[in-house]
């Protein structure tokens, strides 16, 4: 969400395990943690045709910025809310399969 631009990465791990703010992440139920930080690689050295990285466990002091993606494990309940609070639309919807011949 976008009240959490310039926050940490701790402070978000501490809101969603405690539950502090639930109303920013569809006002779940259940339980979530997140897990990983994926971010584009503007202003960073990264080898040529690598668009970004992705960090597990990211210092608790990262700063959130507003392109990232953050990897977060939770129930059924976490999942419908944030779905329904329109945070999964950011990340674009799944290509159907190939077929293959």
């Amino acid at each position: 969400p976008a009240a959490w631009i310039d926050r940490t990465f701790g402070e978000l791990v501490h809101a969603l395990v405690t539950g502090e703010d639930r109303q920013a992440f569809g006002n779940f139920t259940g339980c979530c943690i997140p897990v990983a930080l994926y971010r584009e690689s503007r202003r960073r050295f990264l080898p040529p045709g690598c668009a970004g990285f992705n960090c597990t466990g990211p210092p608790m002091h990262t700063r959130l910025e507003a392109e990232d993606f953050i990897t977060i494990l939770g129930d059924e309940n976490f999942g419908r809310a944030a779905h329904k609070a329109g945070l999964f639309d950011q990340a674009g919807r799944p290509h159907p399969p190939e077929e293959i011949s």
